[in-house]
């Protein structure tokens, strides 16, 4: 049964984010999908996200740095 939100989901090891994704698809209206912390930020910014599933070790930008961004950026 899918539910009326949004989701992202960040995640850097491509096979953890292709086989995540396609579960997660299944379950949401609308899935964005992000390869670290950089992009989810991005993303975020670029769309109206409900709910936010991050990796912690990622490059270039970490999940907890990029969920305190992101909450900085909509508190």
């Amino acid at each position: 049964m899918k539910r009326s939100f949004t989701l992202l989901y960040a995640e850097d090891d491509d096979d953890t984010r292709v086989i995540m994704s396609e579960v997660l698809q299944q379950s949401v209206d609308k899935l964005y999908v992000a390869k670290d912390g950089s992009e989810a930020l991005e993303i975020f910014k670029e769309h109206c996200i409900d709910f936010v599933i991050s990796d912690f070790h990622m490059p270039k930008m970490n999940g907890y740095k990029a969920t305190q961004q992101i909450r900085e950026f909509n508190k």
